[in-house]
């Protein structure tokens, strides 16, 4: 690493001989040259050295690798001076040794630090990551106010743009504005719609009817009601003519019945489509009656004239009798409304199922891809504390072999492996003494250094 970065504070007094003239930050690790004899950061000099033989950036000397030493003395200085947090321009009051910063600077609430949200990468102090978490980051989980869902709030406008299912949309053709837009394509439905502007043809010209100009709403269904009678009529036909092809299709191959029930013979149906027929004619002659007696009640009653009064019995008599067969025939004609009613009925619901079906899919879609981008981000949370323990841990175990007072206690267990290089004093202390004064017990060895600093 390059060297330490310095408050504006601490530049202004620190020795110019302590900075690296590379990096221009304090000495990290320093080495010093033969050559030259100036210094370095450790990190900096190999860069310098990326060839085999590297310029001295202050006077252009030649500096070889075998040249460069680490300098102890000068780390040990450099690691006792007094310094500020980096952070002291933006507010943190510490000030210590330069050893003591990194300690410093892992709970320091002025330090940058990155976003738990892999999509968002914005550095934050660390004092306001939980307020930018909660308030600022656009990759923070929000309720949509519609639906209820959780999104991410750099997508939330557009899932309600384009998206939710409960957000009002205002109809294009009549300007209703409270629709939810999964109920706007049940309003314009040509058939069953409840839009007054749209505008479609009557539904029964499929099957016959020759009212094919577009119609808008009530004057369509203005329309079906008028010519209720015609459209059943020529709905019955329409299924007299599948009966016929049926039966004759299933005739031809043999077959007299189909699911167990007999088909009925080409003449039975032409005599039951001339029954409905004339039935249907019979009703509107009586509709015609009825409507011209009661127009001649309502005379007679005007006229209030007595002397007709046996006619008026027999007049109300005989409404009575053409009212009678109304009923009648209109209880034959409801049968075959049911089977049209039925018939829709199990129209709307198979459309409202495959709706339903759309609208599960589309949201179990939209729950996997957020469940996706929680997973990504809680798999960088935790490669973030990972190595956050991997550090934790290191600087532990460094400290167990760290001494800062001259008197260092260490614990060897099983020490048993290849002998390193012979260096120091070999006569500083023998094996026989060791064995002597009983200092390995149980397969361990307790070594403690004393290291008198007082003349350093």
């Amino acid at each position: 690493m390059p060297g330490y970065e310095l408050s504006s504070a601490d530049r202004s007094v620190i020795d110019k001989k302590n900075l690296c003239p590379k990096c221009e930050g304090l000495l990290r690790e320093a080495v010093q040259t033969i050559a030259c004899g100036h210094r370095y950061c450790k990190t900096c000099v190999e860069t310098i050295l990326w060839q085999e033989v590297g310029k001295c950036i202050i006077d252009g000397s030649d500096i070889h690798r075998e040249q460069v030493f680490l300098d102890r003395f000068v780390e040990r200085e450099i690691q006792s001076l007094l310094v500020h947090c980096i952070h002291q321009e933006e507010g943190c009051d510490w000030k210590d040794e330069l050893r003591k910063r990194e300690d410093h600077e892992a709970v320091c609430e002025y330090v940058q630090v990155p976003c738990v949200h892999s999509g968002c990468g914005e550095l934050v102090a660390r004092s306001n990551l939980v307020e930018h978490l909660e308030k600022s980051c656009q990759f923070r989980m929000e309720k949509c106010d519609h639906c209820q869902t959780l999104i991410e709030f750099a997508f939330l406008e557009e899932h309600q743009e384009s998206q939710c299912l409960f957000v009002p949309v205002t109809c294009t053709e009549c300007g209703r504005k409270d629709i939810p837009r999964s109920q706007m394509r049940a309003h314009i439905d040509l058939v069953n719609g409840d839009c007054e502007e749209m505008q479609s043809s009557c539904p029964w010209t499929q099957i016959g009817c020759p009212e094919d100009k577009t119609m808008k709403l009530q004057e369509r269904k203005m329309h079906e009601e008028e010519n209720a009678s015609g459209h059943l009529m020529l709905l019955f036909q329409t299924v007299m003519q599948l009966f016929s092809m049926i039966g004759k299709t299933m005739r031809e191959s043999g077959h007299v019945s189909m699911n167990g029930a007999n088909l009925p013979k080409q003449k039975d149906l032409e005599r039951y489509a001339k029954q409905v027929e004339n039935t249907l004619k019979e009703n509107e002659e009586l509709k015609s009656k009825l409507a011209q007696q009661e127009e001649r009640i309502r005379q007679l009653e005007s006229s209030r004239q007595n002397s007709s009064n046996s006619a008026t019995a027999f007049d109300s008599t005989l409404a009575k009798e053409l009212l009678q067969r109304i009923t009648t025939e209109e209880g034959k004609t409801a049968n075959l409304e049911l089977l049209l009613v039925e018939g829709n009925r199990l129209n709307g619901e198979l459309k409202r199922k495959v709706s339903t079906v759309a609208r599960q899919q589309e949201s179990s879609s939209g729950t996997t891809d957020r469940l996706q981008r929680q997973f990504e981000s809680m798999s960088h949370s935790l490669a973030l504390r990972n190595v956050m323990l991997t550090d934790l841990d290191e600087y532990v175990r460094q400290q167990e072999v760290s001494s800062h007072d001259g008197i260092l206690l260490w614990k060897i267990t099983e020490p048993r492996r290849e002998t390193n290089i012979a260096s120091g004093c070999p006569t500083f202390c023998p094996l026989s003494e060791l064995n002597d004064h009983a200092y390995v017990r149980d397969d361990t060895l307790f070594l403690k250094v004393i290291v008198d600093t007082t003349d350093l």
